[in-house]
């Protein structure tokens, strides 16, 4: 029986990291797309599809206009906009929106990323920001030990 569990805690090991990059990825990628999904809806614009991830559907749900779903493979996510391919007889089209808002709900998802990843303020992206981590003395403006060596020999 300990052998058991000592065989499923080494499988744990190695697939715990996996589960933590697609829920950290997802996390990502779920951001973009709404920073996506939220301006469309805030111009008025018809959003048929809001989906997170690639391929065939999980879970889906229709509620109003728009079909929300999970999808098989977590390296994506899509908001499907009435009209994005220029041919569409709806005025609530994307491409009949005037050319600022375009932009905007364009940019939108970029920026998402970028308010997630601000570094100047890190309560609400200490978890999620990716960063290099220098010794706390460099941090603090302090020399670290290699930094101290590299002068001492130029001396």
């Amino acid at each position: 029986m300990s052998q058991f569990f000592s065989t499923m805690a080494l499988g744990w090991g190695k697939v715990w990291p996996i589960l933590f990059a697609i829920v950290f990825f997802g996390f990502i990628i779920a951001s973009h797309e709404l920073g996506h999904f939220a301006f469309a809806k805030l111009f008025g614009v018809r959003v048929n599809q809001f989906a997170i991830g690639m391929g065939p559907a999980i879970w889906k749900k229709q509620k109003g206009e728009t079909e929300y779903s999970l999808r098989l493979l977590p390296i994506g996510g899509f908001c499907a906009m009435e009209g994005e391919d220029g041919d569409s007889e709806d005025d609530r089209a994307f491409f009949k929106k005037k050319v600022w808002q375009r932009m905007i709900i364009v940019a939108a998802g970029a920026v998402v990323n970028l308010i997630l990843a601000d570094r100047r303020d890190q309560r609400p992206t200490r978890f999620f920001a990716v960063r290099y981590r220098f010794p706390a003395r460099a941090r603090q403006g302090q020399q670290c030990r290699f930094h101290r060596q590299a002068r001492r020999q130029k001396s």
